[in-house]
């Protein structure tokens, strides 16, 4: 073979080709042209009145397609090959399927990235719920410091003014109902975090 004759053919190797996933989309880009073509003769025909004739422009236009269908298929590439490197009848027995390996490399990427997600949130969540019952119990102290003060009451006062004795009897009431709510309110955080630690023991299962 001659220098001129290879450095051809490598420059028609190099040309960019049509990539397509499986024999069986080439088939339905070809049907799709057939259709497209005919309806579109149609529609002439019957602009010019001569659908009778129908026929004749049908077998024309019918070796006008297939003629552009082998012209194309030396730029095929399907389902990584090129279209010229397949022998007859081996179209649905390809070792090597490109559309399967990207659906692979795809899951395989994802995968990736949710175990890495779920690492972050394993290093992440314990020290998220260590913040959240500091700020709880902060919280806490706050709302017993406000609302607990420290009262100091005179028994022999209380004793010699009935008057004292139902103000003081008054404010107990009111504490006890202020501690009822604040333990209610105390139980719901605790519920929270609770959920909080489920959910870290489930992702450590």
């Amino acid at each position: 073979m001659s220098r001129t004759t290879m450095a051809e053919r490598n420059d028609k190797d190099e040309l960019p080709r049509v990539s397509i996933d499986t024999f069986q989309d080439w088939m339905r880009i070809k049907s799709n042209i057939k259709i497209a073509s005919e309806a579109t003769l149609d529609a002439k025909l019957a602009q010019l009145g001569i659908l009778h004739q129908r026929d004749i422009f049908l077998a024309h236009l019918n070796q006008f397609n297939e003629r552009a269908f082998e012209l194309a298929k030396p730029n095929l590439r399907i389902n990584g090959r090129n279209y010229t490197d397949y022998n007859e009848g081996e179209h649905e027995a390809d070792q090597f399927d490109e559309s399967l390996d990207r659906r692979v490399w795809s899951l395989s990427d994802q995968r990736l990235k949710w175990d890495l997600e779920i690492a972050t949130k394993r290093r992440g969540i314990p020290s998220d719920v260590e913040s959240l019952m500091r700020d709880i119990l902060a919280q806490q102290r706050e709302h017993d410091e406000s609302h607990f003060p420290d009262r100091n009451i005179d028994m022999e006062e209380t004793e010699e003014d009935p008057e004292d004795a139902t103000e003081v009897t008054q404010e107990l009431s009111e504490l006890a109902t202020e501690l009822q709510e604040s333990l209610a309110e105390q139980l719901e955080r605790v519920e929270r975090a609770r959920q909080v630690d489920n959910e870290i023991r489930n992702l450590r299962t």
